[in-house]
């Protein structure tokens, strides 16, 4: 609720073209907005109507949404789809994970090097339910490159 109050402060008069976008968070300590469930819950509780979420591949694993093949990629995209709408997406960091689901740790990882592997992000930019939504890297410079080509790959396939 102080989340929410805070949030509804900040946009209050706001008029402008940008979307405020809420960031999911992997669940590390008194994190706020890990789930899909209250995630959603503070995205429809805001006064606010320009508002959209960005979904962090990494944080969503650590929390504990699996997405390591196309079932279980599915059936997180339908939780989240069930408590925040698809229609709040506008982008995502497709970032790997450097610790295991569920451990609650944000740890990024390079595509394909982490935990969530190659095949998952391959899924991720051929989705068609995903094909309006803009796709970020948040990995360290060094390797990033080759996410982008990795990333790439897949959408000739």
């Amino acid at each position: 609720e102080k989340v929410i109050e805070g949030l509804n402060k900040m946009l209050e008069g706001y008029e402008g073209s940008a979307t405020f976008l809420i960031e999911n968070s992997a669940g590390a300590g008194d994190g706020i907005g890990g789930s899909f469930e209250e995630l959603g819950f503070i995205l429809k509780s805001l006064k606010h109507k320009k508002v959209g979420v960005c979904l962090d591949t990494q944080h969503s694993f650590g929390y504990g949404y699996d997405g390591r093949d196309r079932k279980k990629a599915e059936t997180a995209l339908k939780e989240f789809d069930k408590h925040v709408g698809l229609k709040y997406l506008v982008m995502m960091q497709v970032n790997d994970s450097k610790v295991e689901c569920g451990e609650k740790k944000d740890r990024h990882e390079h595509v394909g090097k982490g935990h969530i592997g190659k095949e998952a992000f391959g899924w991720f930019v051929q989705n068609p339910k995903l094909a309006k939504v803009d796709m970020v890297l948040e990995t360290e410079f060094e390797g990033r490159a080759e996410d982008v080509k990795i990333l790439k790959s897949f959408r000739k396939k």
